[in-house]
C-alpha cells in the first residue's frame, strides 16, 4: 500500500475500485487517508502528466484562475507551473499559477516548495485542484468521479489536506473556497452509466448537451457551493 502523498500516513480506508471502466486490467484502488481525508489512488499511474496534460480545459482553467487571482492582486509577472515534476523559471514572481498540478504531482510538498522560493515576497501563489471533500466526490469518488479520468492523476485533497500541505511547504493559506463546476456531476454521471452498460441514448437524455441535465447539474452543484463543497478548490498563498 501507498503512503498518503501529503501526511505519509499509512492508515487509509477503501473507498473503491476505479481507473479506465471498460479494463478492469487498468483498475486502481481508491485510498482515503484517515488523518488527512486525502483521496489517493493505488497503485499511482505510471502515465507522466506535465505539459502532455495540456488542452483546451486546462487552457481555459489557467484564464479562470488568472481572473480570480487578478481582482486580489493585480500583476503582470506570472508564472504557469503546469508540469507537476517542476517548477521552472527563476523568479522572482508576483503570482504564481498551479492549475490542477498537485493532482499530479509525486511530491506535491516538494513542488509547493519550489514554487515558494520563486516567489516574490509579497507574491501570491494561486493552486486550484478537484475537491475531495465536495458533494460530487460523496456521491462518485468511490468509482465514478470524473476526476480519476486526468491522465496522471494520483491524488485528490480536501482543504484540510490544502492546509496542511501547505504548512510543509511554508506557506499560509490567505484566502480558500469553493468553485462551481457543473460538468463534473454529468462526467461523473456518465461514468456511472457506461459502468453498468447503459445505452448511449439512456445516456444522452441523462447526460447529453441540452437543457435538463444541464439545469439540473447546476442546480446540484449551486447547492453544493452555498455548503462549501464545490466540486474544485482554488486557494491563495503567501509566505508567512
Amino acid at each position: 500500500m501507498l503512503l498518503c502523498p501529503v501526511c505519509g500516513s499509512d492508515a487509509a480506508d477503501t473507498l473503491g475500485v476505479t481507473g479506465k471502466l471498460a479494463d478492469p486490467l487498468d483498475a486502481v484502488v481508491v485510498m482515503r487517508c484517515e488523518s488527512c481525508a486525502t483521496a489517493y489512488l493505488s497503485p499511482a499511474p505510471s502515465q507522466p502528466a506535465g505539459p502532455a496534460r495540456q488542452s483546451a480545459d486546462s487552457t481555459a482553467t489557467r484564464r479562470l484562475i488568472r481572473r480570480w487571482a487578478k481582482g486580489a492582486h493585480a500583476a503582470s509577472n506570472v508564472l504557469v507551473i503546469d508540469d507537476s515534476n517542476s517548477a521552472p523559471g527563476t523568479g522572482p514572481y508576483e503570482v504564481i499559477l498551479l492549475p490542477e498540478t498537485l493532482e499530479s504531482s509525486v511530491h506535491p510538498a516538494a513542488l509547493l516548495g519550489q514554487a515558494r522560493k520563486q516567489l516574490a515576497a509579497s507574491g501570491r501563489a494561486i493552486v486550484m485542484l478537484g475537491n475531495a471533500a465536495s458533494s460530487c466526490f460523496a456521491v462518485f469518488g468511490g468509482r465514478h468521479w470524473s476526476g480519476y479520468q486526468n491522465p496522471g492523476v494520483r491524488q485528490q485533497l480536501t482543504s484540510a489536506a490544502l492546509r496542511r500541505l501547505c504548512d510543509i511547504a511554508g506557506f499560509r493559506v490567505a484566502r480558500l473556497e469553493t468553485l462551481f463546476a457543473s460538468d463534473c456531476w454529468l462526467d461523473s454521471t456518465r461514468n456511472w452509466l457506461r459502468d453498468w452498460g447503459a445505452g448511449r441514448a439512456l445516456t444522452f437524455l441523462l447526460t447529453g448537451p441540452w437543457l435538463v441535465p444541464q439545469v439540473v447539474a447546476a442546480l446540484l452543484e449551486a447547492l453544493a457551493v452555498a455548503r462549501g463543497r464545490g466540486a474544485l478548490l482554488i486557494a491563495e498563498l503567501e509566505s508567512p
